[in-house]
């Protein structure tokens, strides 16, 4: 587990999704552990390593031996990892980048203005602290509406989880004329240095054009105001995701590899597999 210190200097220091504690976790129903300079996150039958160091550089040789270590001694966990560099001879599950904007370098089209002011004319804002019942049956709507896969619809289904042990996410709710819920983004502002674009989740029904980015210039706006330099908006996943990122300006800067190894079992265990 972690200690008091080790958690502080990692909060402090986080600048991926991935470094923040109450939310991986969360996800995992695990344990987070430090070999400094890098993160890990542990389960049953899972061992998930953030190979991005909380400071100085990317080591290639603390990182391999960290993984090394870990398959050694957990030889029935598959071991996940992610870091910012690919490693030789070894082909990553996938790839990607994690957005990111400099808030000193905003840019909003006249276009999009024009979106926001549009939104405001039938849209309020409220920041919140706690999910309602209306934000659980919107992220039901929304699973159902994305059919997305198993692995992406746990982490949706724990959002609820993650809000309620993190004391530095926002809830930036949209409501419309008759007050119901119809967008929501979450935002986490526990780094110094960095706030994150957690979630944002919006209706299908009765859906006001602009919202979203109303809501993203809510978020620029808080995160301003709690001194933030950066915002990580994630991973470009597809390109209407990435495109909606980079008219705010921000650049893919960060790259994303994953990489799996699958547990060493033992000759009985391949063996009885063999045989079931």
């Amino acid at each position: 587990m972690l200690s008091s210190f080790e958690f502080k200097s990692i909060q402090m220091n986080a600048y991926v999704p991935e470094h923040i504690y109450p939310y991986v976790t969360s996800i995992l129903k695990g344990e987070a552990f430090f070999f400094k300079p890098f993160l890990w996150y542990e389960t049953s039958g899972l061992v998930f390593v953030v190979g991005y160091p909380i400071s100085g550089n990317f080591d290639r040789e603390v990182f391999l031996c960290l993984i090394e270590n870990l398959r050694r001694e957990r030889p029935h966990s598959k071991v996940s990892a992610i870091l910012p560099y690919p490693l030789q001879d070894t082909e990553p599950k996938s790839s990607d980048f994690y957005y990111i904007l400099d808030l000193r370098e905003v840019r909003i089209s006249q276009k999009t203005k024009n979106m926001i002011k549009r939104a405001k004319r039938e849209v309020t804002f409220e920041l919140q602290k706690d999910l309602t019942i209306d934000h659980l049956r919107l992220i039901d709507e929304f699973l159902k509406e994305k059919l997305l896969n198993p692995q992406m619809s746990k982490i949706y289904r724990q959002i609820s989880a993650y809000v309620e042990k993190s004391d530095h996410s926002t809830i930036i709710s949209a409501y419309d004329k008759k007050g119901s819920l119809i967008a929501f983004s979450i935002v986490d502002t526990s780094s110094s240095d960095y706030a994150f674009y957690m979630f944002n989740i919006r209706t299908k029904k009765d859906y006001v054009p602009g919202t979203s980015d109303l809501l993203f210039e809510v978020m620029i706006d808080l995160s301003k105001a709690e001194s933030k330099r950066f915002i990580n908006l994630g991973l470009k996943i597809n390109e209407g995701i990435g495109f909606f990122k980079e008219k705010w300006g921000a650049k893919p800067h960060l790259p994303y590899y994953l990489y799996e190894w699958e547990a060493n079992k033992k000759p009985m265990d391949l063996l009885l597999e063999k045989l079931v």
